[in-house]
């Protein structure tokens, strides 16, 4: 029985301690900024409640052994103390562990920058130049040594004179409320500061305010004697989240009607739009085909590639849509045939064959709509596009077209009727 008991308090105790060990290995992955690359936090977090919990359960039998041994045995006492004594060695465990970690400091809820202004005496000193050999560090000390530090930003463009001084503005990230913090300024190569922020662990909203002017303690070099500093937190206020572009384009939308320029309509015809507003763009298009014709025939690319996408979703077609586009498809023939002439040096040889490729996907797609939809004889331009690319397709960007030239032809009934 004795033994029975000891294990039920063990059992008990360990899945205590489990959850606690979780908890502060849960808080311990943001306090250390423990990374999730390759799942290194969830394995710490499965790691330290194991072994929590088997200390739980080696306190409870532990302890419920003693108890029962004792004067005065009980379940519920043993239950209570090895309970008691997992609460309380969490509870250290979890403040040691906040104390050790670099946890930055706060006010109302905004991590924090420290911003300082060195004041240089300009008598002895040239303004600081941009450079490998000009920063400052923010760094914690540990006693007297440096545990941790990151480098902050001068901002050598924003330096003034004031008074006979330069000037030098500067900002560190307040990375840790752990240890002094020391700030070391180099400039050209040379330590022109090296002193202890006195600021608090934990600032308040008074040091939002800028210090009084503080004298550098006493520099070597006479040339940084005598100057100055001064300091005040500032909270890092993150920038507002982007626009939802869905807005502004909803009010776009709303704002057109049946007479808005047939350009405008063609912005909501594109495959990322809401279905309703595809429908109804079309609805407007169909109506006024004669000016998709005109845009078909655009030299801005942007715009006659918008309006082979209406093309490809016409459920009526007009012959006026038609021409324009099977005039569309002869000057892609007629690039084609300046592009076989070029050769690999000229500067033009790259991008004008990917505008090619580029342009014939739209095209084909339209035009295989086209001959889905109407009696015309869709294979001729097709024909002569592909025999054109299939001159130059095994080194270039030619085989492209062929291949969907191809599939495009063996779709299409041949003069017998016969679909390949």
């Amino acid at each position: 029985m004795k033994f029975i008991l000891s294990i039920s308090v063990a059992i008990s105790s360990g899945a205590l301690a489990t959850l606690c060990a979780g908890f502060i290995a849960w808080a311990c992955i943001e306090w250390y900024n423990i990374s999730s690359f390759e799942g290194k936090a969830g394995y710490f977090l499965v790691a330290i409640a194991l072994l929590g919990g088997m200390a739980g359960l080696i306190i409870g039998f532990v302890t419920n052994w003693i108890i029962t041994s004792s004067i005065s045995p009980g379940f519920f006492k043993g239950l209570g103390i090895s309970w008691g004594i997992v609460v309380v060695l969490s509870a250290l465990g979890a403040l040691f562990s906040w104390l050790l970690a670099d946890i930055p400091p706060e006010i109302d809820g905004y991590l924090l920058d420290l911003a300082i202004e060195f004041r240089l005496s300009t008598e002895e000193t040239e303004p600081p130049q941009a450079s490998d050999d000009t920063f400052m560090t923010l760094q914690c000390l540990s006693g007297r040594v440096v545990r941790k530090m990151q480098t902050g930003t001068l901002d050598l463009a924003a330096i003034r004179q004031e008074d006979g001084y330069w000037i030098l503005p500067a900002t560190a990230y307040i990375f840790t409320s752990r240890g002094k913090r020391l700030i070391h300024l180099v400039i050209d190569d040379e330590t022109a500061a090296t002193f202890i922020v006195p600021l608090p662990r934990w600032p308040g909203r008074r040091h939002e305010k800028w210090s009084k002017w503080l004298l550098y303690p006493t520099q070597e070099d006479s040339k940084w004697r005598g100057t100055s500093y001064r300091f005040r937190v500032q909270r890092i206020i993150p920038s507002p989240p982007s626009p939802d572009p869905e807005v502004p384009m909803a009010d776009a939308f709303t704002a057109l009607d049946p007479g808005s320029p047939l350009i405008e309509w063609l912005e909501y015809v594109n495959y990322d739009q809401l279905p309703e507003r595809i429908n109804t763009a079309m609805s407007v298009i169909e109506s006024r085909q004669e000016e998709l014709a005109q845009l078909i025939r655009s030299d801005d690319i942007d715009v006659r590639e918008s309006a082979m996408v209406a093309v490809i979703r016409l459920i009526h077609i007009t012959p006026v849509v038609t021409e324009a586009v099977l005039a569309d498809g002869k000057e892609i023939e007629t690039n084609i045939r300046r592009f076989n002439t070029m050769t690999p040096t000229d500067p033009e040889f790259y991008n004008f064959q990917v505008e090619l490729r580029s342009r014939f996907s739209y095209w084909h797609r339209a035009w295989w709509n086209i001959h889905q939809r109407t009696d015309v004889d869709a294979r001729p331009p097709v024909q002569n596009i592909l025999d054109l690319a299939e001159i130059r397709a095994k080194e270039t960007s030619m085989d492209e077209i062929v291949i969907n030239a191809r599939a495009h032809l063996d779709g299409i009934p041949n003069a017998n009727g016969v679909v390949k």
